[in-house]
């Protein structure tokens, strides 16, 4: 303990007194740990938590699965199917995601809320804090209409009333009376605050038609996945037997419940996740490797005290325990600083960034857990190993002789250990620039296709008609005429436009027939986008008229259906797009029994969705011929921003004060939200490759600070001979910049490796995009010219007889 004691003493003396060292390497540290913990607290907040309930590992998600590729939900007639043959599941409910606009008075407020089965509380086990929750009876056509409020609404409308169990509650215009108030925090199935039984006739559900349910089960104590699996794969079977025009050609699919929320199951998603990780963990190299130039560099400077060390006795152990405990002491410096910065930009990511894409699921916490804890103790040790024990081992059996005249042991090998250092840092720091470059350009690319060419701000918002008061189709009709009205009444709104899918926003798809092309099963039905829209939708999105006609006011509920299609789907079936014209379709499947409907016109394409779906054909169909529960609003005016929506808003109230408009932002902001994912992982790779750059930079100071403490014989000799400082300039530049070269090389390596792997995450942009090699190639040329520049000039300008002291 003495021993230690001592050992730690005078560690900690060296370190204060080299302070510009100590400095360096605790901020290269904490840097390197910070990116990986970063990682690391976001993979576990949101993707590895599991959900507050008793036995939620248990707690399985049901889904179709089209034989033919991709997933799509169940039907209610579908999940009466499962829930009737099934006995793997202890629970088995189900329920869809929708919004509730609550009221008490004129005005409304939006909320997420779920439509469910009767037993869904009954799978996380939780009872409501006041109340009860749904029975059978709440579920039957005809019933009273009751809802389960959530403490938030509790507190809005009730300010936590005790005796609020019967008291009544507008839910999109209907009157129910709140049965029960589950308790706090509570928002299953994802993120809702109300929820609404059921309300389905049995007798009437069609298989393959209706409202998508996600379905869910609790497994039986005993039974695994895998055996639930098996058993469903078999029902699916006698289903397709029994049922084959709507249940031919599906199987289904079964997985933990929080990976249907989290998309932990997407092969795409594990390649963003697993590379920014590899990227966080090749920082954190690069701070090691960094760190250990230094103490190389440091004990450059201190081979005296070494060699008296070395003559009063210290061992080779000693020499390694002092050099580890160091490193060990510089890395929990580091590890002070790293892991709170780390948790705390997972923390911010999720609360200011993720959290804008939509609504996250209640589960997803960043909390400073045990596991955080554990995995940055393991993180702290392992990198005090990677800085310290391989500048340990060089100094362990130190030449006393030699390091009493401070000459270097192996001036070769000296330079080669610091040179194979360099390399990592080079290499590695060539990788994570050149990812960021090809990920800013793509974000660059995904601007330029989205972007919007209209003058001012398109302020945009969304209605829901689902309420009491647009029950019918007539209804719902007339309030988008009430809207046009009110936006053409208003002079400071220059254009308006109605549609069910903003430019840039995801569409549904929908299966369609072509006239005269028979479909005899569903695999042979094609795909399309499907969006409803009035006629100024298209010089809004800035689409142009290709052919035939856009939609107009003859598009009406009792007119001809007609179809107007883009210039992709026009390419697909026909030699020009003029041919489309007059041809006929029929969207959905035939079992539907859809009208035909009339193509009447080809327009220039605009993009619905993800610039990278590889579904870009879309159908267009009149606002006015469909009997549409959403609606989004595109008013375009040269107000401010947020002047621009809040008179959108007032518009919509003046068409209806009970509507609670939501999703209230500009085009541009809704299309910014939509890849915001993207936008976030350019920014992390962004700030990765700094963080790289700048350790990079400081790596290669330590290294040659290093090289040249060893070379000042050689330096000397040569100025004393009449070498020019110019000449020792180009010629230590020279030796650098061959490192460099070589280690640029090993860079493009990886970024070959590195490329393939990004290539379903970047758009526009080749994998090896040869533009980006050189600009990388010449900007971290640039980094290390400027981080020489300081060694090479103080060496240069060492005088001979200083340098020959020790000859």
């Amino acid at each position: 303990m003495t021993v230690i004691r001592i050992e730690l003493i005078q560690v900690w003396s060296s370190l204060r007194h080299s302070w510009l060292f100590s400095l360096l390497s605790v901020a290269g540290i904490a840097l390197g740990l910070s990116a990986t913990i970063y990682m690391f607290s976001a993979i576990q907040g949101y993707y590895y938590k599991t959900l507050p309930f008793k036995d939620a590992e248990r707690l399985m998600h049901l889904e179709f699965r089209v034989n033919t590729g991709g997933t799509t939900a169940a039907t209610y007639r579908d999940f009466l199917d499962w829930e009737e043959r099934q006995q793997s599941f202890a629970v088995f409910a189900a329920y869809y995601p929708s919004f509730a606009t609550l009221s008490v008075g004129q005005s409304g407020t939006r909320y997420n809320s779920a439509v469910v089965t009767s037993n869904l509380f009954e799978v996380t086990g939780v009872r409501p804090l006041l109340g009860r929750g749904f029975t059978a009876d709440d579920t039957l056509p005809g019933s009273a209409q009751v809802v389960v409020i959530s403490d938030v609404v509790w507190q809005e409308f009730f300010r936590k009333d005790p005796s609020v169990i019967g008291k009544t509650l507008r839910v999109n215009g209907n009157t129910h009376t709140v049965i029960g108030v589950m308790p706090t925090g509570y928002r299953f199935p994802v993120d809702q605050y109300v929820w609404i039984p059921v309300n389905f006739n049995k007798l009437e559900a069609k298989r393959r038609d209706g409202i998508g349910l996600e379905v869910l089960g609790l497994l039986k104590s005993g039974v695994s996945m895998a055996a639930s699996k098996s058993e469903l794969a078999s029902i699916m079977q006698d289903l397709a037997t029994q049922y084959p025009e709507t249940n031919e050609g599906y199987s289904a699919e079964v997985k933990p419940y929080t990976e249907e929320f989290t998309r932990l199951n997407s092969f795409q998603t594990k390649i963003i996740i697993y590379t920014l990780l590899t990227a966080s963990v090749f920082v954190l190299l690069i701070a090691c490797v960094n760190v250990g130039n230094l103490i190389l560099a440091k004990g450059a400077a201190r081979m005296r005290e070494t060699a008296i060390h070395a003559a009063l006795g210290a061992t080779r152990r000693r020499f390694i325990f002092r050099q580890v405990l160091e490193s060990l002491i510089i890395s929990m410096g580091g590890g002070v600083l790293g892991v709170p910065l780390g948790y705390w930009l997972g923390a911010w990511t999720g609360k200011n960034l993720l959290s804008q894409a939509g609504s996250m699921p209640f589960w997803v916490t960043y909390q400073l857990d045990s596991a955080v804890v554990l995995f940055s103790c393991v993180l702290i040790c392992t990198a005090a190993m990677l800085t310290g024990l391989y500048p340990a081992l060089r100094s362990a059996s130190p030449n006393l002789m030699l390091l009493m005249k401070e000459m270097p042991q192996n001036p070769g090998s000296a330079q080669q250990v610091g040179g194979r250092l360099t390399l990592v840092q080079i290499s590695l720091s060539f990788a994570l620039l050149y990812s960021s470059v090809l990920m800013l350009q793509s974000g660059q690319q995904i601007n330029q296709t989205t972007q919007q060419h209209l003058p001012g701000v398109t302020a945009t918002g969304r209605v829901a008609l689902d309420t009491a008061n647009y029950a019918t189709v007539e209804a719902r009709h007339r309030f988008i005429e009430r809207l046009k009205y009110e936006a053409q009444s208003n002079p400071q709104i220059s254009a308006f436009a109605l549609t069910t899918s903003l430019p840039g926003i995801a569409a549904p798809p929908e299966y369609y027939t072509l006239g005269g092309r028979a479909v005899s099963k569903l695999s042979d039905y094609p795909v399309s986008k499907s969006v409803s829209v009035d006629g100024a939708f298209f010089a809004m999105a800035g689409s142009k008229l290709l052919a035939g006609r856009i939609i107009d006011s003859r598009d009406k509920i009792d007119s001809t259906p007609v179809v107007v299609v883009n210039q992709t789907f026009a390419q697909q079936w026909w030699p020009d797009v003029d041919s489309a014209i007059g041809q006929k379709i029929r969207v959905g499947l035939a079992t539907e029994n859809h009208p035909w409907a009339t193509i009447v016109g080809v327009v220039s394409d605009i993009v619905h969705g993800d610039v990278r779906d590889e579904v870009k054909a879309v159908l267009y169909m009149p606002l006015l011929q469909q009997n549409q529960s959403f609606v989004s609003v595109m008013a375009s005016t040269m107000l401010p921003a947020n002047t621009a929506i809040n008179a959108l808003q007032q518009m919509i109230k003046s068409a209806d004060a009970e509507i609670a408009a939501y999703f209230l932002r500009t085009l541009d902001q809704a299309i910014e939200q939509s890849y915001l994912l993207d936008a976030l992982m350019a920014k992390i790779y962004s700030g990765f490759a700094s963080v790289a750059v700048m350790l990079s930079a400081f790596g290669i100071f330590g290294t040659l600070s290093y090289n040249l403490s060893r070379q000042s014989k050689e330096l000397g000799i040569r100025k004393a001979l009449g070498a020019t400082p110019k000449e020792l300039a180009t010629m230590l530049l020279t030796r650098t910049y061959r490192q460099y070269l070589f280690g640029s090389l090993i860079g493009a390596v990886l970024c070959v490796g590195l490329g393939r792997v990004m290539a379903s995450q970047i758009y526009g942009v080749s994998a090896f995009d040869l533009t980006s090699l050189v600009l990388v190639f010449f900007t971290l040329a640039l980094v290390v010219l400027v981080a020489s520049l300081l060694p090479i000039v103080r060496a240069i300008k060492t005088e001979p007889i200083v340098a020959l002291r020790h000859v």
